[in-house]
C-alpha cells in the first residue's frame, strides 16, 4: 500500500495597526507545495493573497480563518480570534479610536495668544476617560484643530471606554501646554456630541470659532495622600494622611471611604484619619477632597490596604499590570513585586505564560513581543509566597509602533481659476502613506481616511459623498473671489499634517437676448434673426420652442458667434396666434424671450390692418399673484430704447428683463421670479418699473410659493 500524501498546516500571524491588519502566512508544507490560499476575516470579506493586508471598518474580535491547499490537492485550516481594539498615544493622552467619532474644529488660545503646534488638545467624557486628543496646525499666525476626533464609546469592547456613551451628556477639553507641561482645563463643558463618523460635529464645526484657555481660571485642586501601615495582621489600625494640592482656592473638605465597595458606614470627614481594619482582606481607599471654590478631586487607590489573618499565613495577592513597551523591544520584566502584596512580609516569586504576540523569556518573568508586531498583548503571571500559596494576575501591554510616519496629503483639481456656478470637484486620491509606498510616482494604496475643510469664513459647504472626494458649486458672486480649502488624511495610526488649496471664482455675467417683440406674417414660413450680447466670451447657443406644437415647426441654425436665424414654419392652412420662446444660454446662464406671432391669411387687406399702439402703456401682469411664472404686457407706438427692471420692496433692483431698442409694437415678457444671477428670490411684493425716452410706468406684482 502506498501511504496518503502527508497534508499541509495551516498557520498564520499578524500585526494590528488601528483597523487595518497585516496577515502574514506560515503554514507549513506536507508533501506536496503549498499552491493557495483562502482566507476568511471574520466580516464577511476574504483574500486569495498569500499575505494580504485587510483594513476592518469596527473596532472587535474577528474569528479568521485560513485554508491552504498544496498540490496534491491536499487542504488545512487553522482559525483564530483576532482583536482589533484599536488604541493610540498623543502626548500625555492615551485613547481608544474607533469609527464612531465627530470631528471637533476651531481655534484655540492660551490667554489671548495662540497656541503652538507642540500643544495638545485633548476631550474627556463625564467618567474622566480621554475621548481622542489631537495636535494644532499653525496657519497665518493662528492654532487650528484640524484632526481633533472626539470618539464615542463602542459598548461590544467592555474592557475599554473609549469616550462619549449612552446618556453622556457633556465633554470637556483639556489643552496640555509644551512649554511648562501643564495641563489647562477649559473654563466650560460642552453639549451635543454626536457621532457623525469622522466628519465634523454639527456646532463645533466652525474652523475660525475661538477657544481661549485661560491659566488664570480657577483650577481644582489634586486630591492626594499617605497611609501607614499598608499591610498587616487583623486588627491592623491605619493612619491616613492627607497630601493633596490646592489648585486656586484652598482646601476646605475631606471625605474618606476606606472600604471602597464595602458600605456606606466606613468613612470619615477629618484631614488626617485613624481607621482601624477589623477583618482580614485587600481594600481600596478614595478621598475626595473640595476647596473654597465648590472644586472637587477625587483619588482612589486599588489594592491599598492588605490586611491579613494572625498566626496564619495568608495567600498573597497578585493585581492586575498595565505597561507600555516600543516595537521590537528585546525584553522587558513588568514590575511584578510593586503590583503583588502579602499580608505576611514573605517574599514572593513569579512565573509568566500565555502571551499571544509574545514569548516569555527563559527567566520565566521576561516578556519579549513579535518582531514587527504593534498592538495589545496580555497574558498571566503568579505571584507565589514560601509555603506555596500563590494567586495569579494579568499583565495587559501596549506595543507602540516605532518608526511610523504620518501619511501625506495632497490636493489634486481642479483649475485655480473656475466659473461663478460651475461644478467644482476637489480630489485626495494622490495622497499617499511613506510607510505603505516609499516612491508616491510608483501607485500607492488609498489612505484609509479623509477630512475635508473649508477655510474661508463663509465659503461653500463642500460635498463629501465620495470621501476622497469633495465637491461645491461655485457661488454667485460679483466680482472674483478666492476660497481656501484644507485636507487631512489618516493612515489609521496618523494624521497628515493639512494642506490647502485656494481656487478663484470669477464672475460669470449671464448673455442678453435683443428684443424681438410681436411678429406678423401672411406667409406660411418667417425667419426670425436673433442676436445677443455676451460679457464673458463663453459660447452661446440658441434655442426655442412652442407650445403649439401641431401647428408651428421651429428650427435654429447658428449664423455668427452671437447670432442665429429662428425658422418657422406652419401648418397648411392655419391661421391665427403662436406663442414662441426663444433663448440664449452660456455655459451657466440662460435669457429667453416669449413672443407672439400673428399668422394671417390671405394676404392682408383693407379688411386686415394692422393697428399698433398709439401710446406707450405697461399692461398689469398676469397671473397675479403668481407661482412659478407671470406675462407682463407692454405697448410701444413709436421706435424706442425701452427697460423694463425689477425690484424689490426696499427699492433695489434684483432682475433686468428687457433693455433694447424695440420697434413700434405689442409685446410682452416672462419673469420665473429669480434675480439677474438665476437665484429663486423669496415670496412678496415686488415693483417692476418701464422707462423709455418720453414714458416711465411703475406696477406691483406678488410672488408666492
Amino acid at each position: 500500500m502506498v501511504a496518503p500524501p502527508v497534508a499541509p498546516t495551516a498557520g498564520f500571524s499578524y500585526g494590528v495597526n488601528q483597523l487595518t491588519v497585516s496577515f502574514s502566512d506560515g503554514s507549513v508544507a506536507g508533501d506536496g507545495a503549498i499552491t493557495g490560499w483562502s482566507w476568511d476575516f471574520g466580516d464577511d470579506s476574504t483574500s486569495t493573497e498569500q499575505n494580504p493586508i485587510h483594513n476592518y471598518t469596527g473596532y472587535d474580535v474577528y474569528s479568521v480563518s485560513l485554508t491552504v491547499t498544496d498540490e496534491n490537492d491536499s487542504t488545512d485550516t487553522h482559525i483564530e480570534d483576532v482583536e482589533v481594539l484599536g488604541g493610540l498615544v498623543i502626548g500625555p493622552f492615551t485613547f481608544y479610536p474607533n469609527p464612531s467619532s465627530g470631528a471637533f474644529m476651531g481655534q484655540v488660545t492660551l490667554d489671548g495668544g495662540s497656541a503652538t503646534e507642540d500643544d495638545i488638545i485633548a476631550a474627556f467624557d463625564p467618567d474622566g476617560n480621554c475621548a481622542g486628543a489631537g495636535t494644532f496646525t499653525a496657519y497665518e499666525g493662528d492654532a487650528y484643530i484640524y484632526n481633533f476626533s472626539i470618539y464615542g464609546d463602542d459598548e461590544t469592547t467592555e474592557e475599554y471606554d473609549e469616550g462619549m456613551g449612552a446618556g453622556d451628556a457633556t465633554f470637556t477639553l483639556k489643552l496640555w501646554v509644551s512649554s511648562s507641561g501643564n495641563t489647562i482645563n477649559y473654563s466650560e463643558s460642552f453639549s451635543d456630541w454626536s457621532n457623525q463618523n469622522g466628519a465634523p460635529m454639527p456646532g463645533y464645526d466652525d474652523p475660525f470659532l475661538v477657544y481661549n484657555f485661560v491659566t488664570g481660571e480657577d483650577q481644582p485642586p489634586a486630591a492626594d495622600f499617605s497611609a501607614t501601615p499598608t499591610i498587616g495582621d487583623a486588627p491592623l489600625s491605619v493612619q491616613f494622611t492627607d497630601e493633596s494640592t490646592q489648585g486656586t482656592g484652598a482646601i476646605t473638605g475631606w471625605s474618606w471611604n476606606f472600604t471602597v465597595g464595602g458600605g456606606f458606614g466606613n468613612v470619615s470627614a477629618e484631614q488626617n484619619p485613624t481607621y482601624q481594619y477589623e477583618e482580614s482582606g485587600v481594600y481600596a481607599v478614595m478621598l475626595t477632597v473640595t476647596d473654597a471654590n465648590g472644586l472637587t478631586s477625587v483619588i482612589t487607590k486599588e489594592n491599598y490596604i492588605i490586611v491579613g489573618t494572625a498566626d496564619e499565613n495568608d495567600a498573597p495577592v497578585a493585581t492586575d499590570i498595565n505597561m507600555s513597551i516600543m516595537e521590537d523591544n528585546t525584553g522587558t520584566q513588568p514590575p511584578y513585586g510593586d503590583y503583588s502584596f502579602d499580608a505576611d512580609g514573605d517574599d514572593l516569586t513569579f512565573s509568566a505564560s500565555g502571551p499571544s504576540y509574545g514569548n516569555i523569556g527563559g527567566d520565566g518573568v521576561t516578556y519579549v513581543p513579535n518582531p514587527n508586531y504593534y498592538g495589545f498583548d496580555s497574558f498571566t503571571y503568579t505571584a507565589t509566597d514560601p509555603d506555596g500559596l500563590s494567586d495569579e494576575g494579568t499583565v495587559s501591554v501596549i506595543i507602540i509602533p516605532d518608526g511610523m510616519d504620518p501619511p501625506i496629503a495632497v490636493i489634486s483639481g481642479p483649475e485655480s481659476v473656475v466659473e461663478t456656478t460651475e461644478d467644482v470637484t476637489l480630489t485626495g486620491w494622490n495622497s499617499w502613506d511613506p510607510d505603505d509606498c516609499p516612491d508616491p510616482t510608483e501607485g500607492c494604496p488609498d489612505v484609509q481616511g479623509f477630512q475635508w475643510s473649508t477655510v474661508t469664513p463663509g465659503g461653500p459647504t463642500l460635498q463629501t459623498d465620495v470621501p476622497g472626494e469633495a465637491s461645491f458649486d461655485a457661488p454667485e458672486v460679483l466680482e472674483n473671489q478666492d476660497f481656501t480649502f484644507s485636507l487631512v488624511v489618516t493612515d489609521g495610526q496618523f494624521w497628515s499634517v493639512p494642506v490647502f488649496k485656494t481656487v478663484t471664482v470669477q464672475n460669470n455675467n449671464a448673455p442678453v437676448l435683443d428684443p424681438i417683440g410681436i411678429q406678423y406674417t401672411n406667409q406660411d414660413s418667417l425667419s426670425i434673426p436673433l442676436s445677443a450680447t455676451g460679457y464673458d466670451d463663453d459660447p452661446l447657443t440658441f434655442d426655442a420652442s412652442s407650445p403649439d406644437t401641431n401647428n408651428v415647426t421651429i428650427v435654429v441654425v447658428p449664423s455668427g458667434d452671437n447670432t442665429a436665424d429662428l425658422n418657422l414654419s406652419f401648418a397648411d392652412g392655419w391661421v391665427g396666434m403662436a406663442f414662441v420662446t426663444a433663448s440664449v444660454c452660456d455655459a451657466y446662464h440662460c435669457d429667453s424671450e416669449t413672443f407672439t406671432v400673428w399668422v394671417s391669411d390671405p394676404p392682408l387687406g383693407v379688411d386686415d390692418i394692422i393697428v399698433f399702439p398709439e401710446v406707450f402703456a405697461l399692461r398689469q401682469n398676469y397671473p397675479n399673484p403668481f407661482n412659478p411664472v407671470t406675462t407682463i404686457a407692454y405697448d410701444i407706438p413709436e421706435i424706442a430704447n425701452v427697460r423694463i427692471d425689477m425690484y424689490n420692496i426696499l427699492g433695489q433692483k434684483v432682475r433686468t428683463l428687457v433693455n433694447g431698442t424695440h420697434q413700434p409694437g405689442m409685446y410682452h415678457v416672462r419673469w420665473n421670479g429669480t434675480n439677474d444671477f438665476g437665484n429663486p428670490m423669496a415670496s412678496g411684493m415686488y415693483f417692476y418699473r418701464i422707462s423709455s425716452e418720453e414714458f416711465i410706468s411703475v406696477k406691483k406684482l406678488v410672488l408666492m410659493k
